[in-house]
């Protein structure tokens, strides 16, 4: 029996581009540090996480062979864009988990980047001639110098394949404990919510404006389970192109963000 991955996709809390999204394009904005608001969202998920890992050792397998048990690592391997509101977000919920893992930066996990829109006002930019091309081919379009959601969904699908295949061949990252077949291996991700989206329509292959339709909130966790089909091969030149290739995946969880919101989120429903 090889080992179930727990993979959970991490929004970070609320930023300053956040609070600026109604007027103006965030995209990337690198610099872009957390609100206090935002702060607080990350205290109560990793508040929340610390209850998660240490109570996931009553975990139960899905869709396997075995009844087993399968105890998972009480030390996550951590990744994370590189981005300043992500890197935020990984630290604060990392400090109130267990032994307090490494946080392995990845640059294909960073926000979508749109070019010469970045931080433009929205009604400058989105005239009704662009708003055409864009609901034409929304999984092609791009801002000028900017990425489509294609190019987002390759890069970022292409980095979670790599770093969940080390993970699975070596057991996880440097500073993990090591795996035994018997383990669950779980795996936090710290990324923007367009990326994650791009990552959800992509393991579930579902149609390209399904992209658009899924709603990630600040300091949300999607979770999925992958179950390998068999040994991860470890040789970087039989990486795989899709997710698929790696096993079975399960949709746990979408936009769960419960633990963090305030009155002002629940009432915004």
């Amino acid at each position: 029996m090889h080992p179930r991955l727990r993979l959970l996709l991490i929004r970070h809390g609320e930023s300053e581009a956040n609070l600026r999204e109604p007027q103006y394009i965030a995209g990337r904005s690198a610099e872009s540090a957390l609100t206090t608001r935002g702060e607080q969202q990350a205290r109560r998920l990793g508040q929340r996480l610390a209850h998660m890992v240490k109570a996931a050792t009553e975990s139960k397998p899905i869709a396997d062979d075995t009844s087993q048990h399968r105890p998972p690592h009480l030390h996550p391997t951590v990744f994370a864009s590189p981005l300043k509101r992500a890197q935020q977000t990984a630290a604060i919920v990392i400090s109130a988990l267990p032994q307090s893992p490494s946080v392995h930066t990845v640059d294909a996990l960073a926000e979508i980047f749109q070019g010469e829109w970045e931080d433009a006002p929205r009604e400058q930019v989105l005239t009704p001639e662009t708003l055409q091309a864009l609901a034409k081919n929304p999984f092609e379009f791009h801002a000028p110098g900017g990425e489509s959601p294609r190019d987002v969904e390759r890069r970022a699908s292409g980095a979670l394949h790599t770093l969940v295949q080390q993970v699975l061949a070596h057991g996880a990252a440097p500073d993990a404990a090591p795996t035994t077949e018997a383990s669950d291996v779980l795996v936090l991700v710290f990324t923007h919510g367009f990326v994650i989206k791009c990552l959800l329509r992509n393991i579930l292959d579902a149609a390209p404006a399904m992209t658009a339709r899924i709603r990630v909130d600040n300091a949300a966790v999607v979770e999925l389970w992958l179950q390998p089909h068999h040994a991860i091969a470890t040789d970087a030149g039989v990486l795989a192109e899709s997710a698929h290739r790696l096993g079975d995946w399960y949709l746990v969880r979408v936009n769960d963000a419960l633990a963090t919101y305030d009155s002002a989120a629940l009432n915004a429903w």
